[in-house]
């Protein structure tokens, strides 16, 4: 696809446009801890970098503070320190004891939680972003609230493709083998990753679970889906279960309208498959 143009190939030209949009996000602590000079980018990268000049950018304290302080209580605010002489900005929360802490103080958790809130409340920020196991470093107790955070960054769909007022649509896929996390989602957003092998080539089939529009939308019937019970046990590890041996992951995939095009892959390294 590297040599289309859109004379002799439009489709395809916009498909590459459309992959070359994905983004996979893999928050790091290091990279969510480090302070901006006052020349980078003022957008946040995959891995969390630029915090600092995305909140400035937005210049939309109050509403991260607001949203921040839902998922953990102590925290009163949050704010840029930008340091003219040294050309630098850093990140810094308020706490309810009224001390203020830099980023490289705070924990992994606050700071996935901060970059999230960040991601939501930003109108630049589109397309399709894609997670690897968002609940990694979050409290077992906070993730129906870092699940509500990661909602946010989906926009929901009517029926009749219209956004609820948003000028860029959204998508989120999310993957994870976590029985809390499969709790809190609904049903139609579960589908069930497994790897078939055929000739020494591997592909991807999604399983949806019955009663959901996925097995309206794909036909699927009998061994085509897949039961709650049934994830609950593959992520429980009972490998004896005929049909989770071997199911690689579950894929749990946000705010997708009922006429989206079919699933692609979730993992990094199936994304980068598809995209060769």
């Amino acid at each position: 696809m590297s040599g289309v143009n859109s004379s002799t190939h439009p489709t395809a030209l916009a498909a590459r446009s459309e992959l070359r949009s994905w983004r996979l996000l893999q928050l790091e602590p290091s990279a969510l801890r480090r302070f901006d000079d006052f020349g980078d980018d003022p957008h946040v990268t995959s891995t969390g970098e630029h915090l600092p000049g995305a909140l400035m950018r937005l210049d939309n304290h109050a509403e991260v503070s607001q949203r921040l302080s839902e998922l953990l209580p102590d925290i009163v605010s949050v704010n840029v320190d930008a340091d003219e002489k040294r050309q630098v900005k850093t990140l810094l929360l308020t706490m309810k004891d009224r001390e203020t802490y830099t980023a490289s103080s705070l924990s992994d958790g606050t700071l996935r939680f901060l970059a999230l809130a960040v991601l939501a409340l930003d109108p630049e920020f589109g397309g399709l972003l894609c997670m690897e196991e968002p609940e990694n470093g979050i409290h077992p107790s906070r993730i129906p609230q870092m699940l509500s955070l990661v909602r946010s960054l989906s926009e929901e769909v009517e029926a009749d493709g219209a956004a609820s007022s948003v000028s860029t649509i959204r998508q989120l896929i999310i993957n994870t083998h976590s029985p809390l996390v499969v709790a809190e989602l609904r049903d139609d957003e579960l589908l069930f990753a497994e790897t078939l092998k055929m000739k020494a080539k591997a592909f991807v089939n999604f399983k949806p679970l019955p009663g959901t529009w996925r097995q309206t939308a794909s036909g699927a019937k009998g061994a085509e889906l897949i039961t709650r019970g049934e994830i609950l046990s593959y992520l429980s590890g009972h490998r004896h279960s005929p049909r989770s041996v071997g199911l690689p992951d579950l894929v749990g995939r946000l705010a997708e309208p009922p006429s989206a095009s079919p699933s692609h892959p979730s993992t990094p390294d199936l994304f980068q498959q598809a995209k060769s």
